[in-house]
């Protein structure tokens, strides 16, 4: 049995093996032969991507990947009977899944991961803040250039600022917890409201639109559905504090880029911290380094 894995770097490449391995024995190819393709299922047209998934029952991608409904079709009618995502929650804005249903006989099946670490990304949306209001990384820069003035990057202290939560899952009360304890007034917006952060003190939720405008700090954590596409656009970005920092560790099409981008540009938006992105499959994940230029001298 074959299992292609699109999007896979060479850290995960080898945790995989390891893991399979482990659970299945020193001949686990004789049961399950990974087989590592760099690229993303989504760069690939239908053809291309049939051809690649011959002869496999499994195709895994990452959550940075994305599959169209006629996709599903071509992997279906060459023998893929199972789609693995490397992530534990399943996108309507990412995965056409009207398209997978209609892969039947036998029926096309999709499943994930079942958990992420939520102290892993409550811990990274952290850094972020920390390193965007104390602008650590232009004073690394700064620092690495030779340039050792103390005033260049005064930075913004944390504590007594308002920080707001969109998305109170696990994620968004663990980073609401760790503001709190720096000093944050908390307030939170989510369509269903959690106990945990009512029990916070200095925690409250607030409408949406005035969380945009009370925020000195803005943590998304929501979950990517068709309500939260572009719910950081144009017009959240204009009631927003002047000098904002907002931090996105969640989905990047949470956001809209141009819309906060410009914001960045004219200083709205005082410093932008993701580790996530809306773009096209095969950027995020990929070195885009400067790349010497070879000297024909």
């Amino acid at each position: 049995m074959q299992c292609v894995v699109f999007g896979s770097g060479e850290e995960e490449r080898s945790a995989l093996t390891s893991a399979v391995q482990q659970r299945v024995g020193a001949n686990c190819d004789r049961v399950l032969k990974l087989r590592f393709v760099t690229a993303h299922a989504a760069s690939f047209d239908d053809a291309s991507l049939a051809s690649l998934c011959h002869d496999a029952l499994i195709i895994s991608i990452s959550a940075l990947d994305a599959i169209r409904g006629e996709q599903f079709k071509a992997i279906h009618a060459h023998g893929v009977r199972l789609v693995v995502l490397r992530y534990a929650s399943v996108s309507t804005a990412l995965l056409d899944l009207a398209g997978l249903r209609a892969c039947t006989s036998p029926p096309l099946q999709l499943a994930r991961a079942p958990v992420l670490s939520a102290h892993a990304i409550a811990e990274m949306t952290l850094a972020l803040v920390l390193c965007a209001a104390r602008r650590v990384v232009p004073a690394a820069i700064r620092t690495r250039c030779g340039d050792l003035r103390g005033d260049a990057e005064l930075g913004l202290e944390i504590h007594g600022k308002t920080a707001g939560i969109v998305g109170t899952g696990k994620v968004g009360v663990l980073v609401a917890s760790a503001l709190r304890a720096l000093g944050c007034r908390i307030i939170a917006y989510d369509v269903a409201e959690n106990d945990a952060i009512k029990t916070l003190a200095a925690a409250h939720y607030v409408p949406l639109d005035d969380l945009w405008a009370q925020s000195d700090f803005v943590c998304l954590h929501a979950p990517l559905v068709s309500a939260t596409v572009h719910m950081v656009d144009e017009a959240a970005v204009a009631k927003m504090k002047r000098g904002i920092v907002l931090v996105n560790t969640s989905r990047g099409q949470l956001v809209d880029s141009r819309a906060v981008l410009q914001g960045v540009l004219d200083g709205k938006i005082g410093a932008l911290a993701m580790d996530v992105a809306d773009c096209a499959p095969g950027v995020l994940g990929a070195d885009h380094g400067l790349q010497p230029v070879p000297d024909a001298n």
